[in-house]
Protein backbone atom coordinates (compact mmCIF):
# COMPACT_ATOMS: atom_id res chain seq x y z
CA UNK A 1 0.00 0.00 0.00
CA UNK A 2 1.15 3.31 -1.00
CA UNK A 3 1.59 6.44 1.53
CA UNK A 4 -0.53 9.03 0.96
CA UNK A 5 0.95 12.67 -0.68
CA UNK A 6 1.85 15.17 2.37
CA UNK A 7 2.63 18.81 1.87
CA UNK A 8 6.17 18.76 2.01
CA UNK A 9 8.04 21.68 4.07
CA UNK A 10 9.90 24.60 2.45
CA UNK A 11 12.64 24.45 1.59
CA UNK A 12 12.45 20.66 0.33
CA UNK A 13 15.39 18.96 -0.94
CA UNK A 14 15.37 15.74 -2.93
CA UNK A 15 18.79 14.50 -2.99
CA UNK A 16 18.63 12.20 -6.21
CA UNK A 17 17.81 12.73 -9.73
CA UNK A 18 14.55 13.89 -10.33
CA UNK A 19 12.55 14.48 -13.68
CA UNK A 20 9.77 16.20 -15.05
CA UNK A 21 7.73 13.32 -15.36
CA UNK A 22 3.88 14.65 -16.53
CA UNK A 23 1.75 17.72 -16.10
CA UNK A 24 -1.92 17.76 -16.13
CA UNK A 25 -3.42 20.67 -17.04
CA UNK A 26 -6.68 19.99 -16.34
CA UNK A 27 -5.86 19.64 -12.90
CA UNK A 28 -3.37 22.17 -12.97
CA UNK A 29 -0.51 19.44 -11.35
CA UNK A 30 3.18 19.25 -12.18
CA UNK A 31 5.20 16.45 -11.19
CA UNK A 32 8.74 15.23 -10.86
CA UNK A 33 9.73 12.03 -10.35
CA UNK A 34 12.74 10.53 -8.85
CA UNK A 35 13.98 7.14 -10.45
CA UNK A 36 15.46 4.59 -8.35
CA UNK A 37 19.18 3.60 -8.08
CA UNK A 38 19.30 0.00 -7.39
CA UNK A 39 20.47 0.44 -3.74
CA UNK A 40 17.25 2.79 -3.39
CA UNK A 41 14.03 1.04 -1.66
CA UNK A 42 11.44 4.17 -3.14
CA UNK A 43 10.35 6.29 -5.55
CA UNK A 44 9.94 9.76 -4.92
CA UNK A 45 7.12 12.20 -6.67
CA UNK A 46 7.02 15.68 -6.21
CA UNK A 47 3.41 17.33 -7.19
CA UNK A 48 3.03 21.10 -7.11
CA UNK A 49 -0.66 21.60 -7.58
CA UNK A 50 -2.82 24.43 -8.81
CA UNK A 51 0.11 25.96 -10.92
CA UNK A 52 -0.32 28.86 -12.53
CA UNK A 53 3.09 29.63 -13.98
CA UNK A 54 6.02 27.76 -14.53
CA UNK A 55 9.65 27.13 -16.12
CA UNK A 56 11.49 23.53 -15.71
CA UNK A 57 14.03 21.97 -17.14
CA UNK A 58 14.13 18.12 -18.07
CA UNK A 59 16.02 16.94 -15.72
CA UNK A 60 17.38 17.73 -11.85
CA UNK A 61 19.75 16.43 -10.04
CA UNK A 62 19.61 17.28 -6.60
CA UNK A 63 16.10 19.20 -6.56
CA UNK A 64 15.39 21.74 -4.35
CA UNK A 65 12.93 23.82 -4.28
CA UNK A 66 12.31 26.68 -1.54
CA UNK A 67 10.72 30.70 -1.74
CA UNK A 68 11.85 32.45 -4.34
CA UNK A 69 13.55 36.07 -4.04
CA UNK A 70 12.21 38.63 -6.34
CA UNK A 71 12.29 37.57 -9.74
CA UNK A 72 11.34 40.03 -12.40
CA UNK A 73 10.81 37.13 -14.95
CA UNK A 74 8.03 35.58 -12.61
CA UNK A 75 6.30 38.90 -11.77
CA UNK A 76 6.48 39.56 -15.39
CA UNK A 77 4.08 36.16 -15.84
CA UNK A 78 2.16 36.79 -12.83
CA UNK A 79 1.44 40.44 -11.67
CA UNK A 80 -1.13 41.96 -13.47
CA UNK A 81 -3.89 44.15 -12.73
CA UNK A 82 -5.32 41.91 -10.07
CA UNK A 83 -2.91 40.70 -7.60
CA UNK A 84 -2.35 36.86 -7.43
CA UNK A 85 -3.82 35.29 -4.15
CA UNK A 86 -1.23 35.04 -1.35
CA UNK A 87 -1.73 30.82 -1.66
CA UNK A 88 0.15 31.02 -4.49
CA UNK A 89 3.47 30.42 -3.44
CA UNK A 90 6.31 31.55 -5.83
CA UNK A 91 8.94 28.64 -5.44
CA UNK A 92 12.40 28.37 -7.45
CA UNK A 93 13.56 25.39 -8.50
CA UNK A 94 17.67 24.43 -8.07
CA UNK A 95 19.54 21.69 -9.78
CA UNK A 96 22.91 20.79 -7.92
CA UNK A 97 21.97 24.11 -5.90
CA UNK A 98 21.91 26.39 -9.07
CA UNK A 99 18.60 28.23 -10.01
CA UNK A 100 17.03 26.02 -12.60
CA UNK A 101 13.79 27.44 -13.29
CA UNK A 102 10.96 28.27 -11.24
CA UNK A 103 6.65 27.11 -10.12
CA UNK A 104 3.87 29.71 -8.80
CA UNK A 105 1.46 26.96 -7.31
CA UNK A 106 -0.81 26.69 -4.26
CA UNK A 107 1.02 23.77 -3.00
CA UNK A 108 3.71 21.42 -3.16
CA UNK A 109 3.18 17.79 -1.95
CA UNK A 110 6.09 14.90 -1.18
CA UNK A 111 4.37 11.01 -1.84
CA UNK A 112 6.89 8.25 -1.76
CA UNK A 113 6.17 4.65 -2.75
CA UNK A 114 8.56 1.21 -2.08
CA UNK A 115 10.14 -0.03 -5.45
CA UNK A 116 8.13 -2.97 -5.75
CA UNK A 117 4.44 -1.34 -6.27
CA UNK A 118 6.35 0.14 -9.47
Amino acid sequence: MTNPPTTAPLPLHVPREMRVWSYRSSHRTLVFRGFWESADTTVTEVECVSVVAMKTGPVYRGLTIREAPHDPEIAQLVDGPEPLSPRYHRLQLLSDGQPAGFVVCGDVRLHESPVDQW
